[in-house]
Parts: structure tokens; C-alpha cells; sequence
């Protein structure tokens, strides 16, 4: 009855016990419905292969699915769980030609004590036409590994940590400041002090920027920040901007329209970050902790084609130009950076990849564009460090939208809200790929990026990398990297 409503959204859960999942009760006259009427969003849970693909070939405008490989209760026998919902949804999806979302849970549990523990390994990943499967510990498990990674990879003596800066926009439950439970969970001195922050998509920036000031007032000589997100665990209300009810991607589509931003640059846009992204995999790869036997990115993607980008339909409204292909996809991730002072570098006998030469974050009102606050934060920074864009090397834009890329490049190059910066040389923005690729867990953002630039301003010997990341409550941060 519901799905024969006319609703434009529905969201279903089925709740079984493990001894009934294969039953999937209630469920054949919601999908059987759904065929009937099509042209609707559907989140819900399919528990079987067979129930994948009536969904997919439902006429569905967009589905979001969850697999529940339940099978086994066992730590044991979970992988074989996990990769049997893997190949399931894998064969599903090749045949599927909408926007699709797909989530893989495994349980783990005692069934020899009759309960059920909480632990969840799940796995998200967001594309167009056809989608991969990228699987990844729930942020109490993964961060922990990739922060013990970080030590380890860098021979790093755990006990000349001082400080750990974390942040995450969706907490892990039961953890609320998660940066002090990390110390204990990775196995590092009770010694060092931490905290969590919160700030959106710059929340990697800020913890780097919490380390950063510490070490420059003298306070510490060594510390860790970083970013973990599990949006797949996500509640929907934390997608929409609190101040309007909108989501970024339609605030995005008023900011679009506003500075007429055309559909074929956002997909060249899009196109450059996959490309660049598939020729650097192996210098990201080197950047990545193995996690569960994945150890490159699964989101850049090869076969994609302006062509291709040109055929997806629009996101966030029928005379929209903003789609799946030339957004990024929110996606579940952590990093990690490793920050000293220079003395302490010497000290160890170390060459740093690069310094932090300055920061700046910056503001506006949402009516004004919600992603349009790197117009400020950009050219302040480039003011104060007596810089213009000619004088950068390498120029790190995050993308949560193609379209939010060029616009705060037209906001700088015209000095909508500061001094004209110069052109923006195409040829030095993202050259390994971004958001857009790469994906964009929210708070693990700014660490990768921050990696990936001060590794490719090391590689080239370069003088200066620029790092500008809008925010959701229309903030952003920009921070400049530079080569002694």
C-alpha cells in the first residue's frame, strides 16, 4: 500500500531473526508493488540475490540496498559470508543501470550463548551505472589499524607521541571522545593526551591545525591527526543542512545556477579526477594501510567516458546538471598524519615531505552558497603569504561537487569575495585525482589530501602545494604546504 502511494521516497527495513533471514516475510508484495509502479526511490533491506534483482529491474529512478549476509553467526565462517554477499551483489549490480547504493552487513556473534554481539562489518560504495563493492571494519576496528599503520610504516617510537587530534562527523556510539579510545584500541602509551572535533568536510584540517599549533607554540614536538567517517552509518538527517532542510547537493544546484556553471565542464571536471586518480594509483596506493585485504582505491574508475558521464541523469532535480558521476561519493574511510616540528625531524635523523606554512578558515551565510566559503579562505591565505596562484605548484581543490570546484575558481579568478588571484593553470589542480574519485569520507578528507600533497610536492621537488576544502555549514579551510 505504501509503495503503491504515490510517495516519492520509501524507506523499508525488514527486522528477522537469523534462524527466519531466508523467509525475507513482507517483502515480495512490497518489491511486487514497486514494479508495478516504478519512478520512486527505494532504501530498504534485501536479504537474497533473487530480491536484488527484482529491485534493480524495477524502473527504479535510484535504490539503495542493503544485503544482510546472516548465514553465519560465527567469526569464523564471516568472511565466506562476506564474500558470498559480495559476489552476490556484484553480479546483481554489473546488470543494474540506475544510481545504485549498496551496503553489505555481516554479524558477528556467539550462537553458542545464544546472543548476538554488536559488532557490524559493512561495506558502501556509491556510482553510477554499476557500482563496486569496497568493504571496510566499522571505524572502531579500521581506525585504530590505519593510526598503529602510520606508526609502524614511519618507525615511529609510540612514546615520543604527545598529542592525537581525531575527528569524526558521525561518531562511533558508545565513544565520544574516539581520539582517546583510539590511544588505547592501537596500543600507544596511556601518556598521550587526546581529543575529538567536529567541523564537516574540514574536520581532517582542523585536528591537523589542533597538532599543528601545538607543536609552533612549543607545547608538543610530535603529534597525530586524522579523521575517521562511517557514513554508512549515517543517520539521513545528517545529509541535509540543519539551517535550510536542503541537501548539499541542491544547495550545490542554487549555487550552479547562480554562476551558470555548464554540464559539460562539470563532467570534464569529473572525467580529469578519474583519469588522474588511475594513472597515480600506485604513488595513493603506497598511501594506504591495507585494510581486510583491500590496499588501493576501488572508486576510480577506468571505463568512464565524457560520453558516459553525459547519460546520467540528474541528482538533485529534473533541470539539474549535477549527477552521480560528477559528484563524489560519500563513502566510509579513515587517515592519518604524522606531524613534528623541525627540530624534532633533525633530531631523528628525518626529512620531512613538506611544512605547514600557513592556514586560514573562513565563513559566509549559507543564501550566499553553501560551498562558496573557500572565496574567502583562498585568497586571504595567498594575501597574507604575499602569493598569487602562478606562484603554487600544486593545487589540491576538494570536490564534493565538480560544480562546486568551478565555482570557487570563477569566485577567485573574478575576486568576488577577496583579490583577483590570477587564472587557475588546470594542469597543477588535483594531478592525482580527488573527492570525485577517490571518494569523500568527511572527516578522513583533509588527512588524505594533505597526504597526497605534500607526497607529490616531495615527488617534484616543488616549492608550494595549495589545499582548499569547502564545508557543509558554509565554512571552509585552506592551508599552504611548502618545501624548505
Amino acid at each position: 500500500r505504501l509503495a503503491g502511494a504515490g510517495l516519492p521516497r520509501i524507506e523499508a527495513a525488514s527486522f528477522v531473526r537469523a534462524d527466519t533471514v531466508p523467509q525475507m516475510a513482507g517483502a515480495e508484495e512490497v518489491v511486487a508493488a514497486i514494479e508495478r509502479r516504478g519512478g520512486t526511490e527505494y532504501s530498504g533491506l534485501a536479504l537474497n540475490e533473487q530480491g536484488y534483482e527484482r529491485l534493480a529491474g524495477a524502473g527504479l529512478d535510484r535504490a539503495n540496498f542493503t544485503l544482510a549476509a546472516t548465514e553465519s553467526f560465527s567469526r569464523r565462517n564471516a568472511n565466506q559470508s562476506r564474500e558470498e554477499a559480495q559476489s552476490a551483489a556484484q553480479r546483481v549490480l554489473e546488470r543494474s543501470q540506475l544510481p545504485v547504493t549498496i551496503t553489505i552487513s555481516v554479524a558477528f556473534g556467539c550462537p553458542f550463548e545464544g546472543r548476538v554481539e554488536p559488532g557490524v562489518v559493512a561495506g558502501i560504495a556509491e556510482r553510477f551505472a554499476a557500482a563496486e563493492i569496497v568493504l571496510a571494519d566499522t571505524i572502531g576496528v579500521a581506525t585504530p589499524r590505519q593510526v598503529r599503520g602510520l606508526v609502524e610504516r614511519h618507525h615511529v617510537d609510540p612514546a615520543g607521541i604527545e598529542a592525537i587530534a581525531f575527528g569524526a562527523v558521525v561518531p562511533e556510539r558508545g565513544k565520544p571522545n574516539l581520539a582517546r579510545e583510539v590511544v588505547f584500541e592501537a596500543g600507544l602509551p596511556a601518556s598521550i593526551e587526546a581529543q575529538t572535533v567536529s567541523s564537516y568536510c574540514i574536520t581532517g584540517l582542523r585536528t591537523a591545525t589542533i597538532i599543528a599549533d601545538a607543536i609552533a607554540r612549543g607545547r608538543i614536538s610530535a603529534g597525530i591527526a586524522g579523521g575517521v567517517e562511517w557514513l554508512s552509518g549515517a543517520d539521513p538527517a545528517t545529509f541535509k543542512e540543519p539551517t535550510t532542510g536542503l541537501t548539499m547537493g541542491e544547495h550545490m544546484e542554487i549555487t550552479r545556477k547562480k554562476w551558470e556553471i555548464p554540464r559539460t565542464r562539470q563532467d570534464e571536471v569529473a572525467l580529469a579526477s578519474h583519469r588522474n586518480a588511475i594513472a597515480a594509483a600506485d604513488k595513493l596506493a603506497a598511501e594506504i594501510v591495507p585494510l581486510e585485504g583491500i590496499v588501493r582505491d576501488s572508486g576510480p574508475r577506468a571505463d568512464t567516458s565524457l560520453e558516459k558521464l553525459a547519460t546520467l541523469k540528474p541528482a538533485f532535480g529534473a533541470d539539474g546538471t549535477i549527477t552521480a558521476g560528477n559528484a563524489s561519493p560519500v563513502t566510509d574511510g579513515a587517515s592519518a598524519v604524522l606531524l613534528m616540528s623541525e627540530e624534532r625531524v633533525k633530531k631523528e635523523g628525518r626529512e620531512a615531505l613538506a611544512f605547514i606554512e600557513a592556514m586560514d578558515y573562513a565563513a559566509l551565510h549559507p543564501d550566499e552558497g553553501l560551498l562558496m566559503a573557500p572565496a574567502i579562505a583562498v585568497p586571504r591565505l595567498l594575501a597574507r603569504a604575499g602569493l598569487k596562484l602562478a606562484d603554487i605548484d600544486l593545487l589540491e581543490i576538494h570536490e564534493a561537487f565538480a560544480a562546486q570546484v568551478l565555482a570557487n575558481v570563477a569566485a577567485w579568478e573574478r575576486g568576488w569575495k577577496g583579490t583577483p588571484t590570477g587564472r587557475v593553470d588546470w594542469s597543477r589542480v588535483n594531478v592525482n585525482g580527488s573527492s570525485v574519485a577517490v571518494g569523500h569520507p568527511w572527516s578522513a578528507t583533509g588527512g588524505r589530501i594533505l597526504t597526497t600533497a605534500a607526497n607529490e610536492l616531495a615527488r617534484r621537488d616543488g616549492r608550494y602545494a595549495l589545499i582548499s576544502i569547502c564545508a557543509a555549514g558554509a565554512m571552509a579551510g585552506a592551508f599552504l604546504l611548502a618545501r624548505a
